[in-house]
Order: structure tokens, then sequence, then C-alpha cells
């Protein structure tokens, strides 16, 4: 996880755990959805980017729709 991954999940897990201290369940639960998203963002997402720009790379013109 790179060093802004890790900034950005302990601010939402000092975040999480202020929702949840002040009873803020709506709050608590976007958080937590954001969470999740952060966790999956950096090993599923970026990877992805990288290998489907590198196919558009590899085949030229198979990228325009």
């Amino acid at each position: 996880m790179s060093s802004d991954h890790r900034d950005i999940m302990e601010a939402l897990k000092a975040l999480l755990a202020a929702a949840r201290g002040e009873e803020k369940g709506e709050c608590a639960g976007s958080i937590e959805h954001l969470i999740r998203h952060s966790v999956t963002e950096e090993p599923v997402t970026c990877p992805a980017a990288i290998l489907a720009g590198r196919y558009l790379r590899m085949n030229p013109g198979r990228g325009a729709g």
C-alpha cells in the first residue's frame, strides 16, 4: 500500500471511530464504504488499469469505441 493510501486509511479509521462515538450510523456506513473502496482500489483497480493501458498500447485502434 502506498504512503498516500496508508494516510487515507488512518484518517478514515479515525473518522469512523468518531462517527461511531457520536452514534452517527449513516456517516459510519458511508465511511465503511470508503474504507472498502480504498482497500480494493490499489490492489485491484490500479493493476487492472495498468493492464488495460498496456493492452491498448500493444493493440492500437482497439480502444476506439
